[in-house]
């Protein structure tokens, strides 16, 4: 029985010991919600959260790639980074020029540590410009009213003119 409890006594710990090394470094991806649907070719805004738990400064690179619905890489960027508690990144990327879902996946590397994150957008052709008729009919019916207005105004005045 005490080898049961000493046992477990040692999984938990190794356990929660390596739960506290793989915490040592956490990273999220974000594509800001008004970039969650772009046109083709518009720029994106992603935001990135690093925290550092241990009491270190971390050199590292973090690398932005963009993947297609299949997981094909569309584009990749990289920056290199220095990590000493938190860290905030605003990245802007360019958006792809086919439209469709995408993936942006976030990897930062720091010496024998990698952590990842992920978050998607949505790539649409821009809207043409529609003709609007109801506008352009409510625009004519306007011309014609203060037309005739003037028109009237016009007549009235002149004939009033002619009467001796």
């Amino acid at each position: 029985m005490k080898n049961n409890i000493f046992v477990l006594g040692f999984l938990f710990i190794f356990l929660w010991f390596t739960g506290l090394a793989e915490g040592s470094l956490s990273l999220t991806v974000k594509v800001s919600d008004d970039y969650k649907l772009v046109n083709q070719n518009q720029t994106l805004l992603v935001k990135v959260d690093l925290k550092n738990d241990v009491d270190e400064i971390l050199n590292g690179k973090i690398k932005y790639n963009i993947l297609d619905s299949k997981g094909k890489l569309i584009n990749t960027e990289e920056d290199d980074i220095i990590l000493e508690n938190v860290l905030e990144i605003n990245k802007w990327l360019s958006s792809p020029s086919v439209p469709g879902s995408y993936k942006i996946k976030t990897i930062i590397e720091t010496g024998d540590t990698q952590k990842e994150a992920e978050d998607t957008f949505r790539v649409i052709k821009p809207k043409e410009e529609q003709f609007d008729t109801t506008t352009f009919v409510l625009a004519l019916i306007a011309f014609l009213v203060v037309t005739g207005i003037v028109f009237g105004v016009i007549i009235k005045l002149r004939s009033k003119k002619e009467l001796p």
